[in-house]
C-alpha cells in the first residue's frame, strides 16, 4: 500500500483498531508516566501497525479521525443537554399525581388572584399572581 492510498476500514478493522490500542495504555491514558515518553508511544504504534499490516501513517490517521468523530459526538450531546428547554424540562412533585411533561400553560389558573402593583409613574397596574 503506497503512503497516499488509503485502508478501507470497515466496523470490524475498526474494533480491532480499538482493542489494539486499548492494549497500549501509554497511547491513551494520560495519568501514566509513559504517556509522556514518545518513544514508549513510537513504539506501542509499531506494534499495532505490524499486527494489523498497515503503515503506522494509517493507523495514527485512523485513530485520528476516530477521537475528532467522539469530540463531536460529545459536543452534540453536551449542546443538547444544555440546550433543553423549559417545555423539555419533566417537572417531579409529590404533590402532583403525576409528572408534568411539556405542558402549555396558556390560561392562567383559577387560583391565580388579581392584585394591583405599585409603579414609580404613580399608576398602579392590573396583574395576576399566582
Amino acid at each position: 500500500m503506497s503512503s497516499n492510498e488509503r485502508w478501507k476500514w470497515d466496523s470490524d478493522k475498526t474494533m480491532l483498531l480499538i482493542q489494539q490500542y486499548e492494549r497500549f495504555p501509554e497511547l491513551w491514558n494520560v495519568s501514566l508516566m509513559e504517556y509522556r515518553k514518545k518513544e514508549k508511544k513510537t513504539n506501542a504504534i509499531k506494534e499495532i501497525a505490524e499486527i494489523l499490516n498497515l503503515p503506522e501513517s494509517e493507523i495514527t490517521r485512523k485513530w485520528h479521525n476516530l477521537l475528532c468523530q467522539m469530540n463531536s459526538e460529545m459536543r452534540k450531546l453536551k449542546k443538547k443537554k444544555s440546550g433543553i428547554g423549559a417545555d423539555d424540562v419533566i417537572l417531579k412533585d409529590p404533590s402532583f399525581s403525576q409528572n408534568v411533561v411539556n405542558e402549555e400553560f396558556t390560561q392562567p389558573s383559577e387560583q391565580c388572584q388579581d392584585y394591583l402593583t405599585p409603579s414609580t409613574s404613580g399608576i398602579e397596574h392590573d396583574k395576576k399572581r399566582c
